[in-house]
């Protein structure tokens, strides 16, 4: 059974600390915004998502930890989180496009990744699917960013090349 997690502090606010067994602590931030309860503690039972942002090992508990960031192989685009939403909820891309005032167009792309979410965007998706703006915009700055690095990547192979 996992140990005490607690709130982390400075620069690591917003961020939990779960301490495990053998000397290792993973470190993680909701997805969501965090609900409270009474004292202001974390009421997880309501954290549908969290990021994990690294495991630490803290053996023989040194100075220097070494540090395991969490870095995914694959990260998706929110189109696809958006399009499960749209399946569980029995709606189309047509009837999401009406009610965001967004062009059919314009959510099949988003479905597809092509299309980034802007803030705009992002408040007509909460509007229409009632998840927050912030965790469109976050799946999506997520995308952008790991497509980024995966460009990065192959543009440095083939200069080596």
């Amino acid at each position: 059974m996992p140990g005490r997690c607690h709130g982390l502090t400075g620069d690591r606010a917003g961020q939990f600390a779960l301490d495990l067994h053998q000397g290792f602590r993973l470190i993680i931030r909701p997805n969501d915004p965090v609900p409270t309860k009474p004292g202001h503690r974390i009421n997880w039972s309501q954290v549908e998502t969290i990021t994990i942002i690294e495991i630490t090992d803290n053996h023989d508990l040194a100075p220097e930890m070494t540090t395991h960031t969490y870095e995914p192989d694959v990260v998706y685009p929110a189109g696809e989180t958006l399009a499960e939403l749209l399946e569980e909820r029995g709606m189309t891309q047509a009837d999401l496009a009406a009610r965001t005032d967004l062009s059919a167009k314009q959510i099949n792309q988003i479905n597809k990744g092509v299309s980034s979410i802007t803030p705009e965007t992002a408040v007509a998706l909460h509007r229409a699917t009632d998840v927050p703006a912030e965790v469109w915009t976050r799946l999506d700055s997520a995308y952008q960013a790991w497509k980024a690095g995966q460009a990065e990547v192959e543009r440095l192979a083939n200069e080596s090349d």
